[in-house]
Formats: structure tokens, C-alpha cells, sequence
């Protein structure tokens, strides 16, 4: 199927800094043509990191260990659902996880999507695992 939706110039900045396995994995699920989502972050630099990990949206300060966010290329991505209703509405999240996870499964890439993870939610990220 034919995708109506497409990244706007700032998701494709963003899905850029990110491993080709990852912006093949959001290029798959975009083109499903089902619902459209925005890349808002790849690479994070340390700055970044230490605001993300103050603000309490990650456990990692970037200084003692690296997250997936801060090689490059990224390991990670940041998304939204488009158009973005709220960070509460854990539905549209899930709509778009299901995407991703089902663009990684059928191109055989492991990644580990953050609404997942047991000690902190994480609704808008994805990342490689192993």
C-alpha cells in the first residue's frame, strides 16, 4: 500500500542522525499507509542528555554511561504520533509502537520499544537491541 503520509524536513533531520536499520524500520511504517507519526529526536549530544536525565525522562546523565541516543549514528529514536493529541493519550503511542515493532519484526532488525521497559515508560522511544 501507498503511504499518504511523508516525514516533514525536521523528522528527516532527525531520522538522518539514526542507523539505517532504524530509519528503514520508520520508513516501513509510515509507508503501511495505517496512521502517520513524526521523528523528534535521533542522536542526542551530552548537553541533551543531561537535560533529558534532570527533567527525569531518562536514567542515563550521559557522562557515567551513554544512551542508545548519544553515538552516532543514533541507536535510538524519539516519535509522535501526528497529529499529537497529548503525552496522555498512551493509545497513540501504542498505535505507533505496534507499527514500528511490526516494520522491525518484518525486516529481522531487534529493537526494544520504551513503553516496555520496567523501570521508567518511555511511550515515545525506540530503540536497536541487542
Amino acid at each position: 500500500m501507498d503511504s499518504e503520509f511523508g516525514f516533514s524536513q525536521k523528522s528527516l533531520t532527525q531520522l538522518s542522525t539514526c542507523d539505517t536499520r532504524l530509519q528503514e524500520i520508520a520508513y516501513k511504517a509510515l509507508s503501511y499507509g495505517e496512521h502517520d507519526f513524526s521523528i523528534i529526536q535521533g542522536y542526542r549530544d551530552l548537553e541533551d542528555q543531561m537535560a533529558a536525565y534532570e527533567a527525569g525522562k531518562s536514567r542515563i546523565d550521559g557522562v557515567h554511561n551513554k544512551s542508545n541516543h548519544n553515538y552516532m549514528p543514533s541507536r535510538a529514536f524519539d516519535f509522535l504520533p501526528y497529529p499529537f493529541k497529548g503525552w496522555d493519550v498512551a493509545a497513540d503511542f501504542h498505535t505507533i509502537a505496534n507499527l514500528l515493532l511490526r516494520a522491525a519484526d518484518e525486516l529481522g532488525t531487534g529493537v526494544r520499544w520504551g513503553g516496555n521497559f520496567t523501570t521508567i515508560k518511555d511511550l515515545d522511544h525506540l530503540e536497536l537491541y541487542p
